[in-house]
C-alpha cells in the first residue's frame, strides 16, 4: 500500500507537469533566481539531492527532507558569480518531536551596482538589482512517506519591485534501500513589474539516491521545467573518516541544465565534517562565463 501510495502520488505530480514542458517558452517566466539550490554538498553533486537530502537544506532541494533533522541545524551559504554578482542562502530547521520538523530560509541575490543612462549616453542615477525569497517550511513523517511543504515569499527588483506568493510540495520514501523523492516548485502567483504579470518558474525534480558499497552514496535526478527543456543531474560522494569526530567527503557530478557555451555541467567539491560543524565547498565551471564557487557551513545547535 505504501509503494502505491508513493507511486500514485508522483505520477500525479509528474503529469501535469510533463505536459507544460515546452522549449518554446525557455526565458518566459520571472524569479529564474529560485532555480538556484542550497548548499555546496548538492551543487557539488550536479544538483542531484532531491531523494537523499535530510538536513535543513532540505527548504531548497525538497521540504519532506526536513523529517531527516535532529535537534536544530543552521546552514549558511555564500556564493561567487561572474562580476559582481552573488548569492546567499541562510537556513533554520528545528525537529518536533511527535509533529514533524519546521524550517525557515532566506534567499538572496545581489546583481551588483548599474548605471542608468539616458538615449543620448549620459549618466543619470545609479540602482542595484536584486532577488529575495523568504521560506517557510513544515515536513512530516507518515508510516514511512515523508511529506512537506515550502511557502514562499518572493521580491525582485530592478528599478521597480515585483512580488509574489508561491509553494513547493515533495515527498521522500524508501524501498529496498534505495530513497526515492519527488518535489513540485514554485507554484503561485505571477509577478507584475508593469503592467503584465509573468508566472514564476514551475518545474519538477524526482529521482533517486543509493549506496552500492559501504560509504559511497550516489544520486540520479530528472527536471522537468514548465518553461524549458527537461534535463538531469548525477552526482556521488564517498565518506571517509579521518577520526572518530571528522571525516572527509570527496564528490563530483555532472548537471545538463546548463545553456552557457564552452565547459560546463561538470561539478566537483570537498566537504568535512565535524560532530557538530559541516564544511562545504564546491566548484561549478559556467563555460565562458568562468567558475562559480559556493561554500556553505552547516551548524548543529
Amino acid at each position: 500500500m505504501r509503494i502505491f501510495l508513493s507511486s500514485l502520488i508522483i505520477c500525479a505530480l509528474i503529469s501535469p507537469c510533463a505536459a507544460l514542458l515546452n522549449t518554446n517558452d525557455a526565458g518566459t517566466t520571472a524569479g529564474q533566481f529560485l532555480k538556484l539550490g542550497m548548499g555546496g554538498k548538492a551543487a557539488s553533486m550536479g544538483d542531484a539531492a532531491v531523494a537523499g537530502v535530510n538536513d535543513s537544506t532540505s527548504i531548497a532541494w525538497n521540504p519532506a527532507g526536513l523529517t531527516g533533522v535532529k535537534g536544530s541545524q543552521l546552514s549558511l551559504m555564500h556564493s561567487l558569480y561572474a562580476g559582481d554578482v552573488f548569492y546567499d542562502y541562510l537556513a533554520f530547521a528545528k525537529e518536533l518531536p511527535g509533529i514533524g520538523a519546521v524550517g525557515i530560509a532566506v534567499q538572496y541575490v545581489n546583481y551588483g551596482s548599474i548605471i542608468e543612462t539616458d538615449n543620448l549616453g549620459t549618466e543619470l542615477a545609479g540602482f542595484t538589482p536584486y532577488d529575495l525569497a523568504i521560506n517557510a517550511a513544515y515536513a512530516l513523517n507518515y508510516n514511512g512517506l515523508r511529506a512537506g511543504i515550502n511557502v514562499k515569499y518572493v521580491s525582485s527588483a530592478i528599478k521597480n519591485t515585483a512580488t509574489a506568493f508561491a509553494a513547493d510540495v515533495g515527498f521522500q520514501y524508501t524501498v529496498s534501500d534505495v530513497k526515492l523523492g519527488v518535489a513540485v516548485y514554485n507554484f503561485g502567483t505571477g509577478m507584475k513589474f508593469v503592467n503584465t504579470a509573468v508566472g514564476l518558474p514551475v518545474y519538477l525534480r524526482a529521482g533517486a539516491a543509493y549506496s552500492p558499497m559501504a560509504n559511497l552514496m550516489v544520486e540520479a535526478d530528472g527536471e522537468f521545467p514548465a518553461d524549458g527543456a527537461a534535463g538531469f543531474g548525477v552526482g556521488a560522494e564517498y565518506f571517509y573518516a579521518l577520526s572518530p569526530d571528522m571525516a572527509v567527503l570527496p564528490r563530483a557530478g555532472y548537471n545538463s541544465v546548463n545553456e552557457v557555451s564552452g565547459f560546463k555541467g561538470f561539478t566537483f567539491g570537498l566537504g568535512f565534517n565535524w560532530t557538530t560543524y559541516t564544511l562545504d565547498y564546491a566548484l561549478v565551471p559556467f563555460g565562458d562565463m568562468g567558475l562559480v564557487h559556493k561554500i556553505s557551513v552547516g551548524v548543529k545547535l
